[in-house]
């Protein structure tokens, strides 16, 4: 991998690790850190032309400006769908960028949160968001 390859991962890892804090803060209904962690997403989808985080920011708040991080978000949030989109993500994050999982079968175990059974390549769990190893 080149090293340009290897810091857009690296970009859109901590990204989708944003988004990903942020949804989990709205859900518990704490803004502060909701905004933050979906501004510091919106920051880097503007970046890396993912709009695709934008537009799933939008669904529980306001981009403001991308390019500076600024979000706001509504509450209380719903749950279910914050939950729904947080799979829909781990199913996203299992394709990667180019839809591939990079010869990865399985992931070393289940969910190290949630005990959920992971699915051949996810980077994340499909029940909880969390990173897999």
């Amino acid at each position: 991998m080149t090293g340009d390859s290897s810091r857009l991962l690296d970009s859109r890892h901590r990204m989708v690790m944003h988004l990903r804090k942020g949804l989990k803060a709205l859900a518990a209904g704490r803004r502060a850190d909701a905004e933050r962690h979906l501004g510091e997403a919106a920051a880097a989808a503007h970046r890396s032309g993912e709009g695709w985080v934008l537009a799933e920011i939008e669904v529980y708040g306001e981009v403001h400006d991308a390019a500076a991080g600024s979000v706001s978000v509504r509450l209380p949030a719903d749950t279910h769908r914050v939950s729904v989109t947080l799979l829909r993500l781990g199913a996203r994050s299992a394709a990667g960028t180019t839809g591939r999982t990079s010869g990865r079968q399985r992931p070393a175990g289940p969910c190290p949160v949630c005990e959920e059974t992971p699915v051949p390549g996810a980077l994340y769990c499909t029940r909880c968001g969390e990173g897999l190893s």
